[in-house]
C-alpha cells in the first residue's frame, strides 16, 4: 500500500466516523485532511504534485457544486469539500471516476433505504408534491438560504444517505486497482 492509499483510506474512514457521528463534517477536519493531502502530493511529485492535487480536486467541484447550488441541498457541503481533497489525491482522471462510482453506490444505498422499511410510495408521493410546490411557488416560499424549499428539515432522519460510505467504498476500489 502506498503512502497516498493510506491517506486517502484515512481520510475517508475519518470522514465516515465522524460523519455518522455527527451527521456533518467538520470544516476543520476538511482543512487539516485537505493540508496532508497537498503536503502529500508536495513530497511524492515536488512543484508540479500541487498542480495535480488541485486539478484532480476541481474536478469534483466543478461536476458538483453546480449542483448543489441549482438543487438546494441534494448534496452536502462536507461530501463535496471531502471528494475534492480525495480527488487531489487521485488526480483528475480517477476523480472523476470516483465521483461516479460514489454516486452508484449512493444510488444503490437510497434504492435499498427505500424498499427496506416499505416507504417507497409514500416517498415518491412525498416527492412529487415537493416538485409541485416547486413549480407552483418558485423561490416565494423560503425554506432555505437560497430562498429553494428544502426538501426534507434538517436533522437525523432515517432518509439520510451518509455519502462518506460511498466515498469510502470508492476509494477501496481505487486503492484494489478498479
Amino acid at each position: 500500500m502506498t503512502a497516498e492509499h493510506a491517506l486517502a483510506l484515512m481520510i475517508c474512514a475519518g470522514s465516515a466516523l465522524l460523519d455518522l457521528d455527527r451527521m456533518r463534517l467538520p470544516n476543520g477536519w476538511i482543512f487539516i485532511c485537505a493540508l496532508l493531502a497537498a503536503c502529500q502530493r508536495l513530497a511524492d511529485c515536488g512543484p508540479p504534485g500541487l498542480g495535480s492535487y488541485f486539478s484532480g480536486a476541481a474536478v469534483p467541484f466543478f461536476l458538483l457544486f453546480p449542483v448543489w447550488l441549482v438543487l438546494y441541498r441534494s448534496v452536502g457541503a462536507g461530501d463535496i469539500k471531502l471528494l475534492m481533497v480525495i480527488g487531489g489525491i487521485l488526480g483528475p482522471s480517477a476523480a472523476l471516476h470516483c465521483v461516479f462510482r460514489t454516486f452508484l453506490f449512493g444510488s444503490v444505498f437510497s434504492f435499498l433505504l427505500l424498499f427496506s422499511d416499505g416507504s417507497f410510495l409514500p416517498r415518491i408521493h412525498y416527492f412529487i408534491d415537493y416538485l409541485k410546490m416547486i413549480c407552483r411557488y418558485g423561490n416565494s416560499k423560503r425554506s432555505g438560504r437560497s430562498g429553494r424549499p428544502v426538501y426534507r428539515k434538517t436533522g437525523e432522519y432515517a432518509e439520510s444517505v451518509h455519502m462518506t460510505i460511498p466515498v469510502l467504498m470508492s476509494v477501496l476500489l481505487w486503492i484494489g486497482g478498479v
